[in-house]
């Protein structure tokens, strides 16, 4: 029998992931504004709950096999939660600078802008190429909001979630015996 898209394991650890991921952007925003302009750090509060995430619902996928999962399985299982931890994610990232902050990405923009900027000076680059790369970044700012460019962030973003859950899929798998015939754990309490 075939079990509810609600009540599979990779559904909650995703919506888990996507909560955490909101709950760690806040307390970034709100509690410690100076850590959103280190690259490394937002990267390393972004990727650590993924892995975390995705981990734990590979081995309550397992735990529910009996203790086996094949590769595929626990693949499909942590890109699944990954993919819809980043949607949840997504959706709210697109109403917070929609609505509560709009000027949230203009304000990251001129920053972005200031230190290429100093880059290009830096490298002796003249006037007009630093004024030709700044025109260009900025047409590209200027279509942040199509959906498209939404969609392909989603999409770049499920792909580097992919190549995380091949590297993590080969320490949770554990492949069943050749002869093993799977009987699901009964988690109803029937007594």
């Amino acid at each position: 029998m075939k079990e509810s898209f609600f009540k599979r394991t990779f559904f909650w650890y995703g919506v888990y992931y996507g909560l955490a991921s909101i709950l760690f952007f806040v307390i970034e925003y709100f509690v410690f504004p100076q850590l959103l302009s280190n690259k490394l750090v937002s990267i390393l509060i972004s990727i650590v709950p993924l892995i975390a995430f995705m981990t734990l619902a590979g081995l309550a996928e397992k735990n529910k096999n009996n203790g086996f999962l094949s590769y595929g399985k626990t693949f499909v299982t942590m890109i699944s939660t990954a993919c819809i931890g980043i949607l949840i994610y997504t959706f709210f990232f697109h109403f917070f600078t929609t609505y509560y902050a709009p000027d949230y990405m203009a304000d990251i923009f001129e920053k972005e802008m200031q230190e290429v900027r100093t880059k290009l000076e830096d490298q002796g680059k003249t006037d007009e190429d630093i004024d030709k790369i700044m025109k260009m970044s900025e047409s590209m700012y200027k279509m942040k909001d199509s959906i498209a460019i939404k969609l392909v962030g989603v999409l770049f973003s499920c792909f580097m979630a992919a190549i995380l859950a091949l590297l993590t899929s080969l320490v949770i798998r554990k492949e069943p015996p050749f002869n093993y015939v799977h009987e699901p754990i009964n988690q109803d309490n029937e007594t």
